[in-house]
């Protein structure tokens, strides 16, 4: 055997495991790897809240999502694939020493904005929920696309909005 063949027989043992390992990953992670060469990115926001157990049942019921840590001092909250949407944190604790001020006015500037394909349901559940609405349901001409505004339990303002162009 020459020497082009043992390194062409390692290269391609290499391709097999990479392959195999690829199949694992997406199959049993739910992995899927950065298009065309760029490297991945998605948000994953946090916001400190006063009842991390009452503000993601609120938040469960709202958007529709579920648990995926629970806890008093902490929570995910996921979507139905399995993606990180918001986390929740404990004003209280020690780990994280820049949270921010509990005193302070919550989201000054920063607004949560989620993109829901369910956006008439999503209104119901708000009114349901009592929440105070702030502007809308209403139709954004920029955008074009339907939103509602929205204040959660804690003081940060919410928008619920349909994808970018939707009408």
């Amino acid at each position: 055997m020459e020497l082009s063949d043992v390194f062409f027989n390692k290269m391609i043992y290499h391709v097999r495991i990479s392959l195999l390992t690829y199949h694992y990953l997406k199959t049993f992670m739910n992995f899927s790897p950065p298009c065309s060469g760029e490297l991945m990115m998605r948000a994953q926001p946090m916001i400190v809240v006063n009842n991390v157990e009452a503000s993601s049942a609120w938040y469960q019921r709202l958007l529709n999502v579920k648990s995926g840590h629970g806890g008093s001092e902490y929570e995910q909250l996921m979507n139905h694939e399995d993606t990180l949407i918001l986390q929740l944190h404990m004003w209280e604790t020690d780990e994280h020493p820049f949270l921010g001020d509990p005193a302070a006015l919550k989201g000054n500037g920063a607004l949560l904005w989620f993109e829901i394909d369910d956006f008439e349901d999503a209104v119901r559940r708000a009114e349901d929920l009592g929440v105070e609405i702030l502007d809308g349901p209403l139709v954004n001409p920029n955008a074009q696309h339907r939103e509602i505004w929205i204040r959660d339990p804690d003081g940060y303002t919410i928008v619920l909005a349909t994808k970018y162009g939707d009408l």
